[in-house]
């Protein structure tokens, strides 16, 4: 009852079965054959390519030369290409699929850019064109710990050699590590999240460069590239020119804001601020050009100075440029770069004056314990002095005389 369909030096065993192709062999029921040097084995099994073979139940060989497939209501439309399975179709020339479904199978192909080497595809057809395996993740459920494209346990590692890399391109793609910890990438784009046991930390070492790369293992640290001014190693979300680096030289960190270092701890562990050869544990260098610019602040809980040295060196506590009160003459000025601290006074240009009120630009935490002034040929001493303002007193000076003053302490 089979139907040998008219090909040359054919067979045909079991019931219904049609065979066109020449050299071609059906063993079943309900099979055809239109591909030269084809066989079909089993039931329904549709071979219409050359060299093809298909063994199961309705599989579909269409379209390409030297197809294979085996199992269930599988299709091949591409050359060279093998079907392991059910309910798959492989269009990809040069190919092996295998799997349960379209949606849950293998895919492995050879290299697209240099034909040398295979290609594998876990949930995906079209695997990235520079890697050897391209993992697609299963659709996070919400409930307990994220899902992971891939998953090792029992201390199982994933390592990899000093050229090898680990790309992560999918908010849900990774390495999971049983209960102890694993690495996702970031839910706003490509990076790390470190889980284990429900908590976020770092449990696994991962070496990142240019692209992420290195060995994982139970090392506990993370590694990276050298970074650069303006594209350092360790940045954060968009804001790509603000972070950590190495500052080109080995054993330094160098912390970066919008492109531009701030500061720098070098190899003998001195700390420079606004300077890159920080000669003692910690330098501060100020902006060049602006002397009266405080270079060192130390503040009250109210913001008030209690301490500071500007540009020029000068130390300053309690505040800035003072006021002068009418008593110091009505046309009286404080020299360039007088402070709270210590001052000349050019007194009154007419008449005499015996005495002079500072007022200070921010109040002192207390009243300063002495101060001395000179006017003249004599030294002068406060009549009064608060947090807020000291008063010298001296001798009938007349005027257009220079009162030199200087406080001490709180």
């Amino acid at each position: 009852s089979n139907a040998d369909g008219g090909g040359v030096n054919s067979t045909a065993i079991g019931h219904s079965n049609g065979v066109a192709g020449d050299y071609s062999s059906s063993v079943g029921y309900l099979n055809s054959i239109d591909g030269t040097e084809a066989g079909a084995f089993g039931t329904e099994n549709t071979v219409k390519t050359l060299r093809s073979y298909g063994i199961g139940y309705s599989n579909f060989l269409e379209a390409g030369d030297r197809q294979y497939a085996f199992g269930f209501d599988n299709t091949i439309n591409a050359q060279d290409a093998m079907v392991i399975g059910s309910g798959i179709t492989n269009g990809s020339a040069n190919s092996l699929q295998f799997g349960v479904s379209d949606i849950a199978k293998v895919h492995i192909k050879l290299d697209d850019l240099t034909s040398s080497g295979v290609q594998m595809g876990l949930n995906t057809i079209t695997p990235n064109d520079t890697s050897a395996l391209h993992v697609i993740g299963l659709a996070d459920s919400g409930a307990g710990q994220p899902s992971s494209a891939i998953y090792t346990q029992n201390n199982g590692s994933i390592s990899s050699g000093l050229s090898a890399r680990i790309s992560v391109d999918d908010t849900l793609s990774g390495v999971y590590n049983g209960t102890y910890a694993s690495f996702l990438s970031d839910t706003g784009g490509a990076g790390f999240d470190f889980w284990g046991n429900g908590a976020s930390y770092l449990g696994t070492s991962v070496e990142v460069g240019t692209v992420f790369s290195g060995t994982i293992s139970n090392s506990n640290v993370i590694r990276t590239g050298v970074g650069s001014l303006g594209s350092p190693s360790y940045s954060f979300g968009v804001d790509t020119n603000t972070g950590f680096y190495q500052a080109g030289v080995a054993d330094t960190i160098s912390v970066q804001t919008g492109g531009v270092r701030r500061m720098i701890i070098d190899q003998n562990g001195n700390v420079g601020i606004g300077t890159t050869t920080p000669p003692s544990k910690l330098t501060v260098q100020g902006t060049a050009g602006l002397s009266t610019t405080d270079v060192l602040t130390i503040a009250s809980s109210t913001n008030a100075t209690v301490f500071a040295v500007n540009g020029a060196g000068n130390i300053e506590t309690g505040g800035g440029t003072p006021t002068l009160s009418a008593n110091c003459g009505t046309s009286a000025t404080l020299t360039t770069g007088s402070s709270d601290t210590a001052g000349s006074v050019t007194l009154t240009s007419s008449g005499a004056v015996n005495s002079c009120t500072i007022t200070f630009s921010k109040a002192r935490l207390a009243s300063p314990v002495s101060a001395i002034c000179n006017v003249g040929a004599q030294l002068c001493y406060p009549s009064t002095r608060s947090t807020t303002a000291v008063t010298f007193a001296f001798g009938d000076e007349s005027g257009g005389q220079v009162m030199d003053y200087i406080l001490i302490g709180q």
